[in-house]
């Protein structure tokens, strides 16, 4: 791989943690709003989400 090659894919990955830690970061103001305002029923898909959403930040 060339240094040009190289940078790209850096470019690459650190796109893909910024967009994984975006994902983290609505999934967990999606799940505090929940637990906080709605009944604890409701906040198990949040915690999908949260789960799911941290998920893409360790594969990313």
């Amino acid at each position: 791989m060339t240094a040009e090659n190289n940078r790209a894919e850096e470019a690459r990955a650190m796109e893909r943690i910024a967009t994984a830690t975006r994902q983290v970061q609505a999934a967990f103001l999606r799940l505090q709003k929940k637990s906080t305002f709605c009944p604890k029923a409701t906040a198990v898909p949040a915690r999908w989400r949260w789960d799911a959403a941290l998920q893409e930040l360790e594969d990313a």
